[in-house]
């Protein structure tokens, strides 16, 4: 039977419960997409241009930088055409293809964060041999374990996506994400499903548990020693809230095909691609803009580039941004943490609302997001607002100290 026809066209038909609302969705990814490519080009840029910056930490973020860069690359052009012009089709090898890059450098986004965790470890617990245990020639031995690993993993899932027979072509995805196609196979795909979840375990999950790990290291090492503990939980507070947003969207998008679930089609193809998109829009903020050294050659560079294209064209308050020197930082900071904190509670507040209006959510997806939507700020502004203020920083590591 497997043998009768195995489809080798596949029609991409992701978010088509909206129906003709549908190609409104061009604007957002559209938006979204321009400031992945501008803010990590911008990173990269900077990085790679001053000589200042060629430090380990430095290096590491213009390395997730051009991760963030080239992912969406792989996926979002093909979704802007698809929802401007209703292209949905692609072939089987180019399915395959798209599918092997996208997970391949999805997969270093969490490794990233690993080896950005590993270079604050080193810096706090073990000063003294910082500049010997980041040298890449020891660093190395941290490095091609993980990369070998999602080399492996990837390769071995894809191929087996690669040797299934299918029988319908119609995948509810606007991109090719490994289940998605798995679910068109004929026949059985336990050991697709066998491999994908071993995957999950062994990239996000396994990367989550070893930051926390080492971050439940730094931390007591920070609470014992008061010189550098600042600066190390103003580091460990953003890489936990960016590996835990990161893995709780890619736990939701990667294990509602392998859980049975009433998450409709609409939702699992949200979070998917936010998984992929996200990360490539907010890490150039939350990592340069928030990195003393970087946020200021940024500065002077944007600076450099206005004056040159037309020095006398600036808005007054964006040139009052750029030129003001610390409080140009200062702004910039306050800006992009707003900008944050507002794309995130926007989201779930449009999901919230829309759902109501289109009926694309089951009623435990539509309290779960309401309940979310008036939630989450309670729990994450205290840290955006409290933790990254510097006066309320220093005064909690007061308390802390005093009565830890």
């Amino acid at each position: 039977m497997q043998n009768v026809s195995s489809q080798q066209h596949f029609i991409l038909n992701g978010f088509a419960e909206l129906g003709d609302l549908r190609p409104v969705l061009f604007v957002p990814f559209l938006l979204m997409f321009i400031v992945a490519l501008l803010a990590n080009s911008l990173l990269v840029y900077v990085v790679v241009s001053q000589r200042s910056l060629h430090q380990p930490m430095s290096i590491l973020i213009a390395g997730m930088a051009c991760v963030d860069l080239c992912l969406p690359v792989f996926f979002v052009p093909n979704m802007l055409l698809s929802f401007l012009f209703d292209w949905k089709g692609i072939s089987l090898i180019g399915c395959l293809v798209q599918m092997h890059f996208i997970h391949f450098f999805g997969a270093f986004q969490s490794t990233f964060l690993v080896w950005m965790a590993l270079d604050r470890y080193f810096a706090i617990c073990t000063p003294l041999h910082y500049q010997e245990l980041m040298a890449l020639q020891r660093f190395l031995k941290f490095i091609v374990p993980l990369v070998v690993r999602n080399m492996l993993l990837i390769s071995l899932f894809v191929s087996l996506a690669g040797k299934l027979s299918f029988c319908r072509n119609v995948m509810n995805h606007c991109f090719c994400e490994h289940m998605a196609l798995v679910e068109l196979a004929c026949g059985s795909t336990a050991i697709n499903n066998l491999v994908g979840l071993l995957t999950v375990f062994l990239i996000p999950v396994f990367d989550f548990l070893f930051i926390a790990a080492s971050y439940i290291l730094i931390i007591s090492t920070m609470l014992r020693s008061s010189s550098t503990s600042v600066k190390a939980l103003h580091t460990c507070i953003t890489h936990a809230m960016v590996i835990t947003v990161s893995l709780a969207v890619a736990l939701i998008a990667l294990l509602s095909y392998r859980i049975k679930n009433e998450l409709p089609a609409a939702v699992r193809v949200f979070f998917s691609t936010m998984y992929l998109l996200f990360p490539s829009c907010f890490n150039p903020i939350i990592y340069g803009v928030r990195t003393t050294e970087i946020r200021q050659h940024m500065l002077t560079t944007l600076t450099h580039w206005k004056r040159l294209a037309d020095p006398e064209a600036l808005d007054q308050d964006g040139l009052s941004v750029l030129r003001s020197g610390k409080s140009s930082a200062k702004a910039l900071h306050t800006c992009f943490t707003h900008i944050i904190v507002m794309v995130i509670s926007l989201t779930f507040v449009l999901t919230a609302f829309l759902s109501y209006r289109m009926n694309s959510l089951p009623n435990a997806g539509r309290l779960f997001v309401s309940i979310m939507y008036m939630f989450l700020p309670s729990c994450i502004n205290p840290i955006i607002y409290g933790v990254r203020t510097t006066e309320i920083r220093q005064s909690i590591l007061k308390v802390l100290f005093t009565y830890w």
